[in-house]
């Protein structure tokens, strides 16, 4: 080999190593770096897609128990007045399935304070017309609130659900 084929030879190899640093390394860096910010972005959405599914699931099985509960203390005010008839008796043994089902999505979907406060409020007899019972309750509307919303309401909200609740705040 002459000296000036070399010459050559390291020319264009000075000129592929110039052309790798200056336009492949960089490139490759942005293709690389777009992957992982493409990566990050689908798990972070994804996993914020999954909690909105889950909280969406919660606040479905929340409304469903509270229709239920209340569903149940109106049949059971009309059976303390007399008025309770088979009909009635079916409806609260249909009432109590689907009461079931509610709490079992709860346990699935709701979050641990929420299912404590509704076994607190299940220990009172699930009786919206005691004392107690519509205590262990307004904890359990809170509790779904704040599993819900992420917020921790005020002294004042609370007698405000009672009072919207209950219509009287002395029975509870």
């Amino acid at each position: 080999m002459s000296a000036n084929s070399i010459q050559k030879r390291r020319i264009r190899l000075y000129r592929c190593i110039l052309l790798m640093r200056t336009v492949a390394v960089p490139l490759v860096s942005a293709v690389l770096g777009a992957l992982a910010v493409a990566g990050t972005t689908y798990f972070v959405s994804q996993n914020l897609l999954i909690k909105e599914q889950r909280v969406a699931q919660a606040a479905d099985a929340y409304a469903d128990y509270l229709s239920y509960v209340s569903e149940k203390a109106v049949r059971l005010a009309f059976e303390s007045k007399g008025q309770a008839t088979n009909d009635v008796d079916i409806a609260l043994t249909e009432i109590e399935q689907k009461l079931v089902a509610a709490k079992t999505r709860i346990g699935i979907f709701g979050s641990q304070e929420v299912v404590v406060k509704l076994g607190a409020f299940s220990d009172t007899g699930g009786d919206l017309f005691s004392e107690q019972g519509c205590i262990e309750f307004t904890f359990a509307l809170i509790a779904m609130r704040k599993h819900l919303t992420g917020e921790m309401p005020n002294e004042m909200f609370i007698n405000s659900m009672k009072k919207t609740v209950y219509d009287n705040t002395d029975d509870c």
